[in-house]
């Protein structure tokens, strides 16, 4: 693999499977590799953006990000119906795209109806890399808005909950082992904004249901959020060797096309 001088090779990478990165650094790295897939500057900075913040908390950014490099690059083919738009309540087919591709527009709805209502409930379906919620659901809470989202893995038979205050800065994150769910929940995931308190189980009995007679497998409370935010953010995040040079490979690529495409056109 070439490395050109848009993503030089560490020393502190030789001879280990990992390598330190700071947070910055990612965040440049990140932009460089998504820029040339979105013809709008937003968008590829609000995809990096939410990789880079499922990597900061240890929730998998990018290696959930290169999985969903195909379809990120061609998010221009798979095009997300509107099925339900109500005042508070919104369906959208994401067509087995990732959720990369729409979360931030679609929690932005979800906000702005949130609004005018008081309350949205917003459920996408047929979508790939459903942790990318949890992001959204911290988007919520930064624009004074309580939010939960929710989605099941039905081969590991698990119920994902994450939640926030209004104005909080860290979620609670629960995984939960249940019984075994219909498939209907397949590829589903969905988003609460609500100016008041959300309570799960009077809104959304059978959820609460599940919830009630599910095992706790996993918990990230907001404090330890918080904690490993303040040790990356110290200490630089540990990324395994073979995903920092996939990126940097895709970087590099971009550059060398954008290079050869300006030679081409500056000889016309």
């Amino acid at each position: 693999i070439g490395f050109s001088r848009s993503c030089p090779l560490p020393n502190r990478i030789k001879g280990m499977n990992t390598t330190k990165i700071s947070i910055n650094e990612l965040s440049a790295l990140l932009k460089r590799v998504l820029e040339s897939l979105y013809a709008d500057n937003k968008d590829y900075e609000d995809t990096a953006q939410l990789a880079l913040w499922l990597e900061i908390y240890n929730l998998n950014g990018i290696s959930t990000l290169l999985s969903a490099m195909e379809y990120i690059a061609n998010h221009d083919a798979i095009v997300p119906a509107l099925i339900t738009d109500d005042v508070d309540r919104c369906v959208i087919d994401n067509m087995n795209g990732s959720l990369f591709n729409i979360a931030c527009v679609a929690t932005d709805m979800t906000i702005a109806k949130s609004s005018f209502a008081g309350y949205c409930h917003t459920n996408i379906i047929n979508c790939q890399h459903l942790n990318v919620i949890i992001p959204c659901v911290t988007r919520c809470g930064a624009r004074g808005y309580s939010s939960t989202a929710w989605w099941f893995e039905i081969k590991a038979k698990q119920l994902h909950v994450v939640s926030i205050s209004a104005n909080q800065t860290n979620p609670k994150y629960r995984i939960m082992e249940i019984g075994s769910e219909s498939d209907i929940y397949h590829r589903h995931v969905d988003l609460i904004c609500s100016q008041e308190k959300i309570d799960l189980s009077n809104s959304y009995e059978h959820l609460g249901h599940l919830m009630d007679s599910a095992r706790q497998k996993k918990q990230i409370s907001p404090s330890k959020f918080k904690q490993r935010f303040e040790k990356n953010q110290n200490n630089g995040l540990t990324i395994d060797k073979p995903n920092y040079l996939r990126l940097c490979k895709i970087a590099d690529q971009i550059l060398v096309e954008a290079t050869e495409k300006s030679r081409h056109n500056a000889g016309e």
